[in-house]
């Protein structure tokens, strides 16, 4: 008995050191009516469609989009993405630390000088 409450509060204790990393995660998806078949008009539903399911993850808090589905049905445009309020590895510019945001070093051994052409 002595054994199964030991075992009861070791848990407990490491229960309450141990926070667990919560991500919250929401897929959003929109559909836009397109006027007609014409390039301007599906430019401007595809616009409106980016633009509800952009301001829907912003009013969750969700700050980091990634486009899942984007297809055009008849005259409708439908749009998918996954927002989430972290961001995915993959995610261009993600930076898991402050020790990841050192500027890269040349690899070829010059000053660091960009040229524009």
């Amino acid at each position: 008995m002595k054994q199964v409450v030991r075992l009861v509060v070791t848990f407990g204790v490491l229960s309450l050191l141990v926070t667990p990393a919560f991500a919250r995660v929401a897929a959003i998806e929109t559909a836009v009516a397109a006027v007609d078949d014409s390039e301007p008009a599906l430019d401007a539903a595809v616009a409106e469609a980016v633009d509800t399911v952009a301001r829907g993850a912003e009013a969750m808090g969700l700050t980091h989009l990634q486009l899942t589905r984007a297809t055009i049905v008849e005259h409708t445009v439908i749009i998918r993405i996954l927002a989430t309020d972290t961001p995915t590895s993959s995610e261009p510019g993600a930076t898991g630390s402050p020790d990841e945001m050192a500027p890269p070093t040349p690899k070829d051994g010059s000053a660091g000088t960009a040229e524009w052409l």
